[in-house]
């Protein structure tokens, strides 16, 4: 069992550097587009908070909840807390949340 988990994080570090590269270039076209499709955007950040462990993924999270922030703060924060709630467990108010600042 030990051996299994052993291996895991490993594993769990290759499978988002797979996802990586296809989660960045649907970030980088949502913002270089200032494509303001909610379903499209709601969709990857869903998508991207399994892989949030990982630091690279984390800042593509990151780059699209700033995007995502002046389309729609209520959604976002919702996301933000879904990120704390998941990998956090410190949570957050709305507050600290608006400004996306160094907190998230």
């Amino acid at each position: 069992m030990s051996s299994a988990l052993n291996n895991l994080g490993p594993q769990l570090a290759a499978l988002a550097s797979q996802a990586l590269p296809a989660m960045q270039a649907d970030v980088d076209d949502i913002i270089q587009r200032d494509d303001r499709d909610l379903d499209r955007i709601e969709h990857l950040l869903d998508g991207m908070l399994g892989f949030c462990y990982d630091p690279a993924v984390l800042a593509q999270f990151k780059r699209l909840c700033r995007h995502y922030w002046a389309l729609d703060p209520v959604a976002t924060t919702r996301h933000v807390h879904a990120y704390r709630d998941m990998w956090d467990g410190e949570g957050a108010d709305s507050a600290e949340v608006g400004g996306l600042g160094h907190e998230f």
